[in-house]
């Protein structure tokens, strides 16, 4: 038997955004209100948790590899790049329009997640705690 998930500090909810043109170790983070907690844990089984309670079976998987890709890569990116990873092989237009209503149904169904999309870019902003990100920037900062 597996055990749950660590605890995480509210402190470490948003997902800290690399500076344009930083090192990989040079991160800003804001805080997110811990009331709102969106947790997404990839390491072991994929738990999506909202407030603490298991809500992975109200998501596809596509959503759930759109979050990770969007907050892992931690950077502003053209949407056809998304769409390239995500997309099913549709004409462009339909592709966009199904990445607006992606970014729409997951803002509604999980408060606190800002993701922003433009024509030109699409980027991850705020909201989510991505366990892979806390593991990488303890390694970028050689703290086990």
């Amino acid at each position: 038997m597996k055990s749950p998930p660590p605890e995480i500090k509210p402190e470490l909810i948003d997902t800290p955004r690399r500076k344009q043109g930083g090192r990989r170790g040079d991160r800003t983070a804001t805080p997110a209100a811990s009331s709102q907690a969106v947790e997404l844990f990839t390491l072991g089984r994929l738990s999506l948790r909202l407030q603490g309670e298991d809500v992975t079976g109200k998501f596809g998987v596509k959503h759930l590899a759109f979050l990770i890709y969007l907050f892992h890569e931690r950077r502003p990116m053209h949407p056809s790049e998304v769409i390239e990873l995500l997309g099913r092989g549709r004409d462009e237009e339909t592709e966009i329009q199904g990445l607006k209503r992606t970014v729409s149904f997951l803002s509604e169904k999980l408060p606190g997640l800002r993701i922003m999309m433009t024509s030109e870019t699409i980027e991850a902003v705020r909201g989510l705690l991505l366990d892979t990100v806390i593991v990488e920037d303890a390694l970028d900062r050689d703290d086990p």
